[in-house]
């Protein structure tokens, strides 16, 4: 099983203090600032903290192919709110640049999550990766960004913008200056808001905590460090009004909670205020808030409660919040990543549906590849970074499991419901509560009768809360459609309860007086009326007296009033409530929010947390204002506050030990809802799994997971297709399904995961998972099972376990005879003929084949019937009988036509047509075979199915290329085959077929057709350099440098053909070097200009290989193309010397041909340099290595020629007429052996000349003469 360190892992570069990793930045007038930034990575071994190399290396590959192609990583920093500038693939770095403050924020933040680093994971690793769990798990990235670089890059932003706020660092900053102007007086760590006004030395500034404005010396002040401070400061500008020291001085004290001690005496001034004595022990209620004026106090020896300013005690005997909490009560902490059902539900149903199979009820055809979408495993790739690491074995699990079957009625039933119950951030509905209800109507009687009001009046008057009060309180305002009904118009219901409170004040009611103007006040409120609304809440506040017994009404009050003071900008009366305000929202625990107005008190607190920079206070007001954002569904809004509340407890955990309370799981679900799939991705692999009590459930992210990836890739998920990144979730998933006895969850998540170890061809992964699935069906229905054991058996037989497939198929056989499902037993009887078909048992496979064709037939199932026969079809080949199997295949391609429409049966369609075609081929049907291979292309097209396409195209390619060869269908299908490969993303086979490509482009040798060649070359090329394939990439140069000299653009026909050369030279492959030295000499000397050239890359680059590798043929082929070379250039001496070498070494290699030509090259160079012994004798060196008798015309052409050579060389250089005629004759009888009779004319007219001018034998010359003239008149009647 994959363990809890997996999710409990952060892929960080750990948070510093700030996001910026300075905690000063300072203004420097006239410097000068940059605009870029290096982003760098590595990859680490979790467990020793070592370098990771191959992972390192391999991330360098898929760099530098996304230096070439680099859309994918533009979007991914586009969404990482950065700007990529270039990619430098050799020092894993990234350069990136930022255009506004709130780009950097955003970055900044994504980087102190961890969130960076987790979206280079996903786009580094290939999806081998993901499925190794122990290397996941041991694999860390660090991102790193230079970080005064960064705050440099951040102040020039600042600049640019000329307005900021910042921090005072000096204090009476004018008193420091020598100017005559009237500065602002700011104390230190003073928050100001400064702006450009021109003045090289001092700005304007206003203070955020008593909104004074003057101007200030720009030595005197620092930006806050915290981008996200700039952002919130001037969305929700407002001044604090901070006049008390002590509260300006806060800064690392922690929330608290128990009981503290009076530090002096205090006599209430108000009634909410708690009187108390010097020493007095004072009950903190919720939580002692450091930064606030006031916390709510309980008096244990009277029992009374109400607020006590923060400065009257000592907090130093109040106990800290656990490790655990930090600014959290229990409940809060449950509830924080809680989701309501409606949310987790659509992920579980996405796993449901991609659990499911047609195992059941569709037959399996045989032969056709499983695998949807994605090509097999390459071989080696999982040996680069070692075995799939596999979960635990079923056996061991089993052993453990069986205290959990006995209770697994408890823990989760076959038929319970496959989720588990969340709380989320909702108040529950009136079907959920049972209130009264009162009808409004205002002609019932009248409004002067008390009775009528009396039954509205009683209920609202009741002391304290409960219950039955939260319509009345809660923030969809939901008394309006519940607690009063019967009402047509919302004015009806102002007058039913302004008649109300008229009674209540009347009657001294006072509760029930107070609920109706609070009633009133939020009806106002909602219509905007904010000054009728603040008459009534004041008149609520005033009529209330015993508040503390309803806190919620009491908060509720307090917050609303307080709002619209803040709205109003009423500041009198705001010092006297909003204080108080700010403490019942911040320090009573599961506070349950009444209005959007709430905000305005909650974007105080903050301002005021900013200012006496209190962390935990911070924390706690972040938590609240994504509550309520959360609550009212503005969930972009919630966004910012939940990233800083994240970047705050990490920041908390790294001061601290290591906490459990994190808001991963929430921040991934609104990353999701905001279409940021590559953070929404990373978020969820960043969430902790905490024991079993923190939701929402892992198998939720694994959904989160698998939607985010296929919107990453811009399809939807389809049909079977497991993602592969989402392997490790999966595992998690099983894992903790186990544990929590969720027996239905546990068979989906291996069968989830069978299917992605199918999708790869990791067929053990595969059965392992299934074996698991079969065991647990068992426990959840006989459906399940028998699904799953099929689905096992498919397995076995598409492994060649066919033994262990027919243990499984028989038994399901047996116990189909019990029932009536015909479809069910077809298919057990179809894969059980496919396993004895496999295992060479043809009557056997035969006989299952015909049941399960009947009982397809019987259902009038006809793609059923259509995979029967056709697997009737490839039984009948394998015994080959082909005329038989195409009768099969042609009845099964005419009921696989009338059920188009289905993805699967045209898939299928596909390969028959594909099998067809091949049977067709080998008959030396050509035109049906290919007509069968392009209409299962088109089916394959039409279903949207690369996999059939890929299989397809590489048949035509092939037919093309050596059944019928066609050039020009050969470059259409390859193209097209390039262009699935790429959609699969197989780079190396993409760069195979490119190679391909270019060369039947060549074959056309046209100006434009070359051109084309040439850009194909150098795709491939890329490619190659891409993968480090340092030889495949050595070869591409050189070809692209052919390429150049046949355009003839000779300028850079040298450069391409020196770089393959010092590609190869690099990689130290010294025969391949060899190989490609005389491929590039090659270029200039089959050419037809400038075959110069070629001289420097056989003499000085590929001789001195050779000789070195000893490698005697090489060295006798370069020998062989030195001497022509200089031959044709006229240089018979420099070439002697080759010649020479070359017949030497002739003579090593055992190789007739060679020796021949050699001397035979020889013998013509001591020809033309006049020295005729030694050619002579040469040639007939050459001549004594030919075969004897004479095999082949051409061996026989040879013959005349250098026979015509040696009569020539003895009659008119050696003067031996006698020698000539030998030789002559020699030619003549080669000529007569070749049926040349134009050789032979002219040698019996030589010989004739010969005899009769050189050796005087006029009767020989005549016959002679004779042979001419029958020769001649032969010819003529012919």
């Amino acid at each position: 099983m994959a363990s809890d360190d997996l999710e409990d892992s952060e892929l960080v570069s750990v948070a510093e203090e700030t996001p910026l990793g300075k905690e000063t930045i300072s203004l420097g007038v006239g410097q000068g600032y940059i605009t870029e930034i290096s982003l760098s990575f590595s990859i680490l071994r979790r467990s020793t903290l070592d370098p990771n190399v191959s992972l390192q290396e391999a991330a360098r590959k898929t760099l530098w192919a996304l230096e070439n192609d680099n859309k994918e990583m533009l979007l991914l920093f586009k969404e990482l709110s950065a700007r990529l500038v270039s990619i430098q693939a050799q020092n894993d770095v990234f350069i990136v640049t930022f255009k506004t403050i709130e780009e950097i924020w955003k970055f900044t933040t994504y980087l102190s999550l961890g969130i960076v680093a987790c979206t280079l994971e996903h786009l580094l690793f290939d999806e081998v990766y993901w499925l190794n769990a122990a290397l996941v798990e041991d694999t860390e990235i660090q991102v790193s960004v230079n970080q005064d670089e960064l705050a440099t890059l951040y102040l020039g932003l600042l600049l640019q913008e000329g307005c900021f706020y910042a921090r005072a660092v000096v204090h009476d900053a004018g008193a420091q200056v020598e100017e005559e102007k009237e500065f602002l007086a700011v104390s230190v760590n003073d928050v100001v808001y400064v702006k450009d006004v021109g003045d090289e030395s001092s700005w304007e500034g206003q203070s955020l905590s008593t909104g004074e404005r003057g101007l200030l010396p720009i030595i005197a002040v620092e930006p806050l460090p915290h981008p996200f401070y700039q952002w919130f400061l001037k969305t929700y500008p407002t001044i604090c009004n901070m006049t008390e020291q002590n509260c300006r001085n806060i800064t690392s004290q922690p929330i608290g909670l128990g009981q503290c001690t009076a530090r002096e005496n205090h006599s209430a001034t108000e009634w909410d205020e708690l009187s108390y004595c010097r020493g007095d022990a004072i009950e903190v209620v919720g939580f002692f808030v450091p930064g606030l004026k006031w916390f709510v106090g309980k008096c244990p020896s009277t029992g009374a409660t109400g607020f006590v300013q923060t400065k009257h005690v000592d907090p130093n005997c109040l106990k800290p919040l656990g490790k655990d909490l930090l600014f959290l009560s229990e409940d809060e902490k449950i509830s924080l990543n809680s989701f309501d059902e409606d949310v987790q539900k659509g992920p579980m149903e996405l796993l449901s549906s991609l659990a499911q199979t047609d195992i059941s009820s569709v037959y399996r055809l045989d032969g056709l590849d499983p695998v949807e979408i994605y090509l097999k495993s390459p071989t080696g790739t999982l040996k680069q970074f070692g075995e799939t690491q596999m979960s635990d074995s079923w056996e061991e699990i089993e052993a453990v499991s069986e205290s959990s079957k006995c209770s697994v009625s408890e823990k989760s039933s076959p038929d319970s419901e496959w989720r588990y119950e969340v709380e989320g951030f909702h108040v529950l509905g009136q079907e959920d509560i049972d209130d009264p209800k009162f009808f409004v109507d205002l002609n019932a009687g009248d409004l002067e009768d008390s009775e009528v009001f009396d039954p509205v009046l009683t209920f609202l008057n009741k002391e304290g809360y409960g219950s039955h009060f939260q319509p009345l309180y809660d923030l969809s305002m939901s008394f309006l459609n519940s607690t009063f009904y019967g009402f047509s118009e919302e004015e009806d219901l102002v007058m039913y309860l302004e008649t109300s409170r008229n009674w209540a004040k009347r009657n001294n009611m006072s509760w029930a007086h107070t609920r109706c103007c609070f009633l009133l006040g939020r009806i106002c409120a909602k219509r905007m009326k904010l000054s009728q609304a603040r008459v009534y809440f004041e008149e609520a506040l005033s009529a209330i007296s015993h508040g503390f017994l309803d806190l919620q009404l009491l908060s509720a009050l307090y917050g609303n009033l307080s709002a619209i003071y803040l709205k109003q900008n009423l500041k009198s009366k705001q010092e006297l409530l909003l204080e108080k305000a700010a403490s019942l929202l911040t320090c009573i625990s599961q506070h349950k929010f009444s209005s959007e107005n709430e905000l305005e008190v909650l974007k105080y607190i903050f301002r005021k947390a900013v200012i006496v920079n209190n962390a935990s206070l911070e924390s706690r007001t972040c938590f609240l204002i994504f509550r309520l954002f959360y609550q009212l569904g503005k969930h972009d809004e919630a966004l910012p506050f939940l990233e800083r509340l994240q970047f705050l407890l990490i920041t908390s955990c790294s001061q601290t030990l290591n906490s459990s309370t994190s808001v991963m799981p929430i921040l991934s679900y609104l990353y999701d809802k905001k279409y940021l799939p590559h953070i929404a991705l990373a978020s969820a692999r960043l969430c902790k799994s905490v024991g079993m009590k923190i939701l929402p459930s892992p198998l939720w992210r694994v959904g989160v997971v698998m939607q985010n990836i296929s919107k990453i890739r811009g399809c939807p998920l389809k049909g079977n297709h497991i993602p592969t990144q989402a392997a490790p979730y999966l595992e998690h998933a099983l894992s903790s399904s186990y544990e929590s006895g969720d027996v239905k969850a546990q068979r989906t998540m291996c069968l989830l995961l069978a299917k992605l170890y199918l999708q790869r061809s990791l067929l053990s992964g595969a059965i392992s998972y299934t074996k698991r699935a079969v065991e647990l069906g068992r426990w959840t229905s006989e459906e399940e099972a028998f699904e799953s054991a099929l689905f096992l058996g498919w397995l076995y037989i598409l492994n060649g376990h066919f033994e262990q497939a027919c243990h499984i198929l028989l038994p399901l056989l047996d116990s189909m005879q019990e029932t009536d499902s015909t479809t069910q037993c077809g298919v057990v009887h179809n894969l059980l003929a496919n396993a004895q078909k496999r295992d060479k048992k043809v009557l056997e496979s035969s006989r299952g084949y015909s049941y399960a064709l009947n009982m397809a037939t019987e259902t009038g199932n006809r793609r059923n019937q259509a995979i029967a026969l056709a697997n009737f079809g490839t039984l009948a080949v394998s015994c080959q009988a082909f005329i038989m199997a195409e009768r099969y295949f042609l009845k099964s391609i005419q009921l696989f036509i009338d059920v188009q429409g289905n993805g699967d049966a045209e898939r299928e369609l596909s390969q028959v047509l594909l099998w067809l075609g091949k049977i067709l081929i080998e008959q030396l049907k050509l035109e049906d075979g290919r007509v069968c291979f392009e209409l299962a292309l088109l089916f394959a097209m039409k279903s949207n199915n690369l996999k059939s396409q890929l299989s397809v195209i590489e048949e035509l390619s092939k037919f093309y290329s050596e059944v019928s060869p066609t050039i020009g269908a050969h470059i259409t299908y390859c193209e097209h085959w390039v262009h699935l490969l790429q959609l699969l993303k197989d780079r190396q086979m993409e760069g195979d077929v490119l190679t391909t490509l270019s060369r039947l482009y060549q074959t056309l040798n046209t100006a434009k057709s070359l051109r084309k060649a040439l850009d194909y070359t150098k795709q491939s090329l890329r490619i190659s350099i891409d993968l480090g394939q340092h030889e495949k990439s050595a070869q591409r140069w050189i070809q692209a440098g052919k390429l150049y000299y046949l355009l003839q653009e000779d300028e850079l026909v040298e450069i391409y053909l020196h770089a393959g050369i010092q590609a190869s030279l690099k990689a130290e492959h010294f025969t391949a070097t060899l190989h490609l030295y005389e491929a590039a000499g090659d270029v200039f000397f089959h050419g037809l200009q400038t075959r110069e050239k070629a001289l420097p890359f056989y003499k000085e680059g590929a001789l001195p290989l050779a000789k070195k590798l000893e490698d005697t043929r090489s060295q006798l082929q370069i020998f062989h193309k030195l001497t022509q070379l200089l031959v044709n250039q006229g240089d018979y001496k420099s070439s002697l010397e080759f010649a020479t070498m070359a017949v030497r070494l002739s003579t090593l290699v055992e190789d007739p041909v060679h020796e021949l030509v050699a001397f035979h090259r020889l013998a013509g160079i001591y020809y033309a340099l006049q020295i005729y012994e030694i050619a002579e004798y040469c040639y007939l060196k050459a001549l004594s290595v030919c075969s004897s008798p004479i095999q082949h015309a051409a061996e026989a052409g040879y013959y005349v020629k250098v026979y015509w050579r040696l009569g020539d060389i003895a009659l008119h250089r050696r003067k031996d007429a006698e020698d000539a005629v030998a030789y002559l004759s020699l030619a003549l009888a080669a000529a007569i052996e070749v049926g040349n009779q134009e050789f032979q004319l002219l040698l019996l007219g030589k010989l004739s000349d010969v005899y009769s001018k050189f050796l005087c034998d006029e009767e020989q010359a005549d016959i002679f003469i004779k042979q001419i003239l029958q020769l001649g008149n032969n010819q003529t009647c012919t």
